[in-house]
């Protein structure tokens, strides 16, 4: 079992050394620490994928394992600490992944990964004493948080083949010093560099096409080389627009580079989407995504839900008529999201479809739709008519809620259920069922119409 407790325990004790409860001081001395022996741990490691025969491989009894496709995913389960070589195979089978919060909040002092390991999860090294990390070539995924508030992590090096510096990975990391980033690497995600207040030069590949504004947050005296020009702190917009310009003219890309599927009756579902789909131009041109009508030879019949959900950069969105299932949410928070076009197939609008897709401005609803759930167009402030298709029966709660600029929706004759609440906040609008037109006043009378009362 893990020993979590146990360092937050022994952290807290060791707060007046540090300022994270875990974390290493602010100082970041990087003298290391000495073991019983008076050795000092992790101040001069050389870390090359594992290779280094200077640091003993750490016991296999201090994992937790966890079977996945081609190995496992490793957790480290003491709060030791020091130099860690994490071994290349443990109980026979081969070593993939560090596991989510694997390291989270322990003393390791250095780290060795092995040449096989591909991801490392979320958190898998926050609030360690790590100085220096080196991640190997066959990684492509460094996930959330993965080294934030590492106040003691001066160096970092990525020889993988990583598309994403994501969300806070380096956060707070003070005494950061030296970055260096693989051609790989497309995108900065938000906060990924942010507070790292001692980084004053990092490069970026010329891969990189997009960089969250916050990315580097905190940061006054950083200055970032892209495709040779140097940006500082104050210029941050200017590289911002240079980096739309190599945006715009970025190579498309298939699409099995932006969706995982998974295999459902006739065929795949789309059940995962790159947060940045719309900036990396799939069809070449600036926020506008085409779903595929096929993926590895298989049709798509299915988007699952929460699949764009929050991307702020999809302008424009067409899916085929191969699709027949929209899961909810899927459009959920598409800030940006103007115009779409839904296959005629469907049959159901589902709950949150478009919730908060605040620049959409108009919607056709195929006509095979029989129910619009709940909650589907809530907070859709720039629709202004909607024209619900006859065959429709059922229209859920809060559907149209807080749709501000919305005037007019005609509902059709087929309709025998409106849940009371569906156009709240809605007050501009006029609802016209069965010849009468019922003002936003009005709407009780409306209800009780369809209710037959």
């Amino acid at each position: 079992m893990r020993k979590k407790l146990l360092a937050v325990l022994l952290g807290t004790l060791l707060l007046t050394l540090s300022v994270c409860g875990c974390g290493g001081s602010e100082s970041g001395s990087g003298s290391g620490r000495k073991d019983d022996s008076g050795k000092t741990q992790g101040s001069e490691l050389t870390q090359n994928g594992g290779n280094d025969v200077s640091v003993p491989l750490t016991s296999e009894t201090l994992f937790d394992v966890t079977d996945t496709e081609g190995g496992v995913s490793i957790v480290y389960n003491d709060i030791e600490g020091g130099d860690i070589n994490i071994p290349a195979q443990i109980g026979g089978k081969t070593v993939t992944e560090i596991g989510e919060s694997a390291f989270w909040c322990t003393m390791i002092t250095s780290v060795i990964i092995p040449e096989e390991v591909t991801k490392i999860d979320k958190a898998a090294f926050n609030l360690t004493w790590l100085e220096k990390v080196v991640i190997p070539e066959k990684v492509t995924e460094i996930g959330e948080w993965a080294f934030m508030r590492c106040t003691r992590l001066t160096s970092v090096t990525i020889l993988g083949n990583v598309r994403q510096i994501k969300e806070r990975a380096f956060y707070g990391c003070s005494v950061l010093t030296d970055v260096t980033l693989p051609n790989s690497v497309t995108e900065i995600g938000d906060s990924a560099f942010a507070e790292c207040r001692s980084l004053k030069n990092l490069t970026l590949p010329d891969s990189v096409i997009s960089v969250d504004r916050n990315a580097f947050s905190g940061c006054k005296d950083i200055t970032v080389t892209y495709r040779g020009t140097d940006y500082s702190y104050e210029e941050l917009e200017d590289l911002y627009a240079a980096l739309n310009e190599a945006a715009s003219v970025a190579p498309s890309l298939p699409a099995e580079d932006f969706f995982n599927v998974e295999e459902v009756e006739g065929g795949v579902s789309i059940f995962y989407a790159e947060s940045s789909v719309g900036l990396y131009f799939y069809n070449g041109e600036e926020g506008i995504v085409r779903v595929p009508e096929q993926i590895g030879g298989k049709t798509v019949v299915e988007i699952g839900s929460s699949v764009f959900v929050g991307s702020r950069y999809i302008v424009d969105l067409t899916i085929p008529d191969t699709v027949v299932r929209i899961g909810g949410s899927a459009f959920n928070g598409c800030e940006e999201l103007v115009h779409i076009t839904l296959p005629g197939g469907l049959t159901e609008l589902e709950g949150s479809l478009f919730m908060y897709c605040k620049k959409l401005q108009e919607i056709s609803i195929p006509s095979g739709v029989t129910k619009i759930g709940n909650s589907a167009f809530f907070g859709c402030d720039s629709l202004s008519t909607i024209f619900v298709p006859e065959g429709v029966t059922e229209i859920g709660y809060f559907a149209f809620q807080e749709c501000k600029n919305l005037s007019l929706v005609s509902l059709p004759d087929s309709l025998v259920s409106l849940k009371d609440e569906a156009f709240d906040g809605s007050e501009n609008v006029t609802v016209t069922y069965k010849g009468v037109a019922y003002k936003y006043e009005e709407l009780d009378a409306l209800y009780s119409a369809i209710k037959g009362e």
